[in-house]
């Protein structure tokens, strides 16, 4: 697991801004709240974020369980919208079942889940390498694309577009052979977790590790690729547009969405209109998040230490 410090998150985040859908970007007075719950009310639906709002690693978040219990109290739904590209939704609901949250299969989408619906649109699968480990459970379904991680990284000459869906697994070596591999050459771009980063806690620290973001923006930059790359997780809309899907939203600006990064949660928010809650308690826990706003121009609706 490849560890990352904060500013490289923020420098790899503001590089590819041109990637993420366009927001105004200018910082506006933000409401600070101490309780979601009070609030619930103005909304039809509130969007959750797993890790930095109901996990911070394999850790539940202190509070989050009562919390998303209070917030069922209330007249609006309750959904998670994650860039988990190791679970389905339905898989995922399993586990935050397991940890207390009651959540059903049907109200947790994951961009594994836009993945694996983009998956049959795909004409000519082997000019396709997928970075993913091995053992992944849905890896039947990307049968006929080269698997990055079994050739260490080495992308045959036969592919010409890459998928960046999950980096479990993937090492500094396979990086290398990954740019090595790629160099002179043009490919076309998939990922299915733009996240740079995620929060993790271990016993005794915290800390980030590296997500395909960040080894997609590595490699661009390395290789100096000139094509946009295609997002199916957040900030790009997929993952928000199936959810407001299956829950019928109608009025955009009556979906909350509660996530802990402003570059995907907060600006992928933003896009779809919806409004959004900033948590520090994430990727953010050792920054000040009124600083990080003014500085990023990147505005939420409301922010709060925790769910």
């Amino acid at each position: 697991m490849a560890h990352i410090e904060l500013p490289t998150l923020h420098s790899c985040y503001e590089r590819r801004m041109n990637w993420y859908p366009e927001v105004q970007r200018y910082p506006t007075q933000v409401r600070e709240l101490t309780d979601l719950a009070a609030i619930a009310d103005r909304f039809d639906l509130i969007m959750l974020d797993v890790g930095g709002v109901l996990f911070l690693g394999e850790h539940v978040m202190e509070g989050a369980v009562q919390t998303v219990q209070q917030l069922r109290r209330s007249s609006c739904q309750v959904c998670v919208v994650s860039n988990d590209t190791m679970h389905t939704g339905a898989m995922a609901a399993q586990r935050y079942q397991k940890s207390g949250f009651d959540l059903s299969e049907q109200e947790v989408v994951t961009s594994l889940d836009v993945v694996l619906s983009w998956l049959p649109s795909v004409q000519e699968p082997h000019r396709y390498a997928v970075m993913a480990p091995a053992s992944h459970s849905r890896a039947d379904h990307w049968q006929g694309m080269v698997n990055l991680n079994e050739r260490q990284g080495e992308i045959p000459d036969s592919v010409d577009r890459l998928l960046f869906l999950a980096a479990a697994g993937w090492t500094d070596a396979m990086q290398e052979t990954l740019v090595s591999s790629a160099r002179g050459r043009s490919f076309e771009l998939v990922i299915g977790n733009p996240d740079v980063g995620a929060p993790w806690r271990t016993d005794d620290q915290f800390i980030l590790y590296a997500t395909p973001g960040y080894f997609l923006d590595n490699f661009v930059t390395r290789t100096e690729q000139q094509a946009k790359p295609l997002l199916l997780g957040k900030p790009g809309p997929a993952p928000f547009e199936l959810a407001a899907t299956r829950w019928g939203v109608t009025d955009p600006s009556r979906v909350l969405m509660v996530g802990d990064t402003l570059h995907t949660d907060i600006v992928g928010a933003t896009a779809m209109g919806y409004q959004s809650l900033l948590l520090g308690c994430g990727v953010y826990r050792q920054q000040q998040t009124s600083t990080l706003i003014t500085e990023s121009g990147i505005s939420p609706s409301f922010v709060a230490h925790s769910l």
